[in-house]
């Protein structure tokens, strides 16, 4: 019994972190679905912003979404401003009272209500709000290079595709946590252009993805990840979400472990969440893109399980190989311990590895200790960091 314990962890781990990908490769190299995109396709679209106290970042972000390179005329902004009480609202009306002495600029409109409801309820309004056939969805805190919209809008020539999401790319920094952070990222933007080369990228970059309006579906207030749930209610429709690496979003990386920490026990919690808030997503007969979402999303959501079944087992197993299994994993925690200790160590890659895998790990667990004892409400309210 322990050794099927111990093949069945380790095959769990192994699949999720290289089983996977491999299979993504094979299946867009020989089954590759292109999207058919027209560089002159330029809608009108509307951009929402979703803001909570953001008067450090705002009048930056409106002067960059000014500043795109995409007809004016076409071009209307929305900022949502959800129970700021800071003079956020304050410096969005400001810039919309300089613009009226301005000629051939886009529009700029201001959602603003008192309490603080959550991202959620944040992008409904804004999307409702919304008059045009495309709807581009960001955040405060990026910056856009200057041909974003027109690199997401192409593809939306294609009646297929129902949403398409950008690339985020991190500044350089010398953060033992962005370094790793970075590592991870780039490891996970591959998965997602691959993904979208065969059918669906399994949700969004949330600060910067655009969709179709009529297909979009409002979701509930206390959803975690809002960049996941609605492109997959996109994809129950039939179409497709695509990931455009020229689309660019600039932001820097974390600082500090704390802050990540805190961002991917959100993203980890608000994944296990959507079994609560749609589960019939988990049935084949109702999401097209049904074994992507378990082999992307939820398989590394049970790897932090499956290690610790895999050490346990190996453990109590007596054969050598099972034994230098064993020791193979002490030594790898040791070396995360180690590095938690004295920080510089994480420039060797060896170490860094190990201790990025097991800083997601145990977000993994903490996400899953929110959602299991019902505490996923006191961590949605953090969603625009």
């Amino acid at each position: 019994m322990l050794n099927l314990l111990f093949f069945l962890s380790l095959f769990l781990v192994l699949y999720t972190y290289l089983g996977y990908p491999l299979i993504l490769a094979w299946w867009a190299k020989h089954q590759p679905k292109p999207v058919a995109i027209d560089h002159d396709f330029l809608p009108a679209i509307t951009v929402v912003v979703t803001i909570h106290n953001e008067a450090a970042n705002i009048t930056t972000r409106l002067d960059n979404l000014m500043a795109q390179d995409y007809p004016p005329e076409k071009l209307h902004i929305i900022v949502v401003s959800d129970g700021s009480s800071d003079h956020s609202p304050v410096l969005v009306s400001n810039f919309i009272h300089r613009l009226k002495t301005q000629t051939n600029k886009p529009a700029v409109q201001l959602v603003h209500y008192a309490q603080n409801q959550g991202k959620a309820h944040a992008v409904n309004l804004g999307v409702a709000a919304a008059n045009t056939e495309i709807v581009v969805l960001a955040d405060a805190r990026q910056q856009f290079a200057a041909d974003a919209f027109k690199q997401l809008i192409k593809n939306f020539a294609d009646k297929t595709v129902g949403c398409v999401s950008g690339e985020l790319v991190y500044h350089d920094s010398d953060n033992h946590t962005a370094v790793a952070m970075g590592a991870y990222w780039h490891y996970e933007k591959w998965i997602r252009k691959t993904e979208s080369q065969i059918h669906s990228v399994i949700g969004a970059t949330g600060c910067i993805y655009a969709l179709r309006k009529n297909l979009y579906r409002p979701i509930p207030a206390n959803t975690l990840l809002d960049d996941v749930l609605i492109p997959l209610k996109i994809i129950q429709q039939g179409h497709r979400v695509v990931f455009d690496n020229q689309a660019h979003a600039y932001d820097h990386a974390s600082q500090q472990h704390q802050q990540e920490w805190r961002r991917k026990v959100r993203t980890l919690a608000g994944v296990w969440q959507l079994f609560n808030l749609e589960p019939r997503l988990f049935l084949p007969s109702r999401n097209p893109v049904w074994f992507q979402l378990w082999s992307h999303k939820i398989a590394r959501l049970l790897v932090p399980f499956a290690l610790i079944v895999c050490l346990l087992s190996s453990l109590f197993l007596p054969a050598p190989f099972y034994q230098s299994v064993f020791w193979l994993q002490i030594a790898a925690y040791t070396l995360v311990m180690l590095a938690n200790v004295w920080p510089h160590l994480r420039r060797f890659r060896l170490i860094n590895l190990c201790h990025t895998v097991a800083f997601l790990n145990l977000a993994a667990l903490a996400g899953f200790y929110y959602w299991l004892t019902g505490q996923t409400a006191s961590i949605w309210r953090a969603a625009y960091k």
